[in-house]
């Protein structure tokens, strides 16, 4: 694409300017798509954002951009996005092209209501799923306290001890590691290994202590 001259890149400032004045008077429906000389804009009042897109394809627009509802505030544009995936040098891209043609506004692309959903439904399935490990992390911390009498008997018994010993430490690197859920299965199984111990015991008349 030849570079444009000075006189055309002013009037095309000229045009973007009456441009961004009705669009600080009110939202308009706006396609800002990539091209080789930066990006095409269209925006209209009450023409729809699919009419926008067709328009700024014609004029050379790719299908990387965004297009949606446009506002001003202050000498921000203020583009929110109908489609999921805008290109992140999209407002760079915008910025330089504004530049070239004498323009100080700079363009924002909010996120799509989409996407902010899924963003605080993320936050919130995290935070669940921390609460949870939490209280998982406390019940087995408080098992683990309640059976340890037991496991000091059970570690009387030398077949018991060495096994007893190895899910002693697995379980505590797991605890420590947050790893709940594998912890829990240790614990079961060392619970087990506890009270068969003690049967064992009392059973051959070994006085415990």
């Amino acid at each position: 694409m030849a570079k444009k001259d000075p006189a055309e890149l002013k009037k095309e400032g000229e045009d973007l300017k009456v441009l961004f004045a009705k669009i600080k008077k009110k939202p308009h429906n706006c396609a800002i798509l990539m091209c080789k000389g930066g990006v095409v804009i269209q925006a209209h009042i009450t023409k729809s954002t699919d009419a926008m897109v067709k328009l700024a394809k014609k004029s050379g627009g790719t299908m990387k951009g965004a297009w949606g509802t446009i506002t001003m505030e202050g000498q921000v544009l203020v583009i929110t996005p109908e489609n999921d995936r805008v290109p992140g040098s999209l407002d760079k891209i915008a910025k330089k092209y504004f530049n070239e043609r004498g323009i100080k506004n700079r363009l924002e692309v909010k996120p799509a209501a989409s996407e902010d959903k899924d963003g605080k439904d993320a936050k919130s399935d995290k935070d669940a799923d921390k609460k949870k490990g939490a209280k998982e992390k406390q019940a087995l911390t408080k098992q683990f306290k309640k059976i340890t009498p037991d496991i000091k008997i059970a570690l009387q018994d030398d077949d018991a001890a060495k096994d007893l010993r190895k899910m002693i430490t697995g379980y505590r690197k797991l605890i420590k590691q947050d790893e709940t859920e594998n912890a829990g299965k240790v614990m079961v199984k060392m619970d087990e290994l506890v009270k068969e111990t003690l049967k064992k015991l009392k059973a051959e008349g070994n006085r415990v202590r």
